[in-house]
């Protein structure tokens, strides 16, 4: 899934990628929602997701990292683990069809298919 975010292939995901990534994996988010959970990813508050950040989310792993880094930047994290980023997880989870903790950028073109999720 990073790697499908990643769509300039630097390594990194920017805010704009992070936004596009996530519309088309069905998770439109406003501006304020955007910002609160990019603050939740982007630990090192670069502007940029690395992949080492989006795994220690997507996975759960970090979550006092993730309240530390909000407080910092003086931005809320979002209310609960129930929103985007359980969201997140489902979709990843449900694209990992061979349970690796991998998407594939094959299991990830037929779960955007299965979703009903593509264009």
């Amino acid at each position: 899934v990073f790697h499908r975010f990643d769509q300039d292939h630097k390594g990194e995901i920017s805010r704009r990628e992070f936004a596009a990534g996530l519309k088309e994996l069905g998770i439109p988010l406003a501006r304020e929602e955007l910002a609160a959970l990019m603050a939740q990813f982007d630990r090192d508050q670069d502007g940029f997701v690395q992949f080492k950040e989006f795994v220690q989310v997507v996975s759960g792993r970090g979550k006092a990292a993730n309240q530390k880094t909000a407080s910092q930047t003086g931005q809320q994290p979002p209310k609960s683990d129930s929103g985007a980023i359980a969201r997140i997880r489902s979709t990843f989870e449900a694209c990992d069809k061979d349970m690796t903790g991998r998407v594939s950028r094959d299991e990830f073109d037929r779960c955007v298919t299965s979703l009903n999720l593509s264009g």
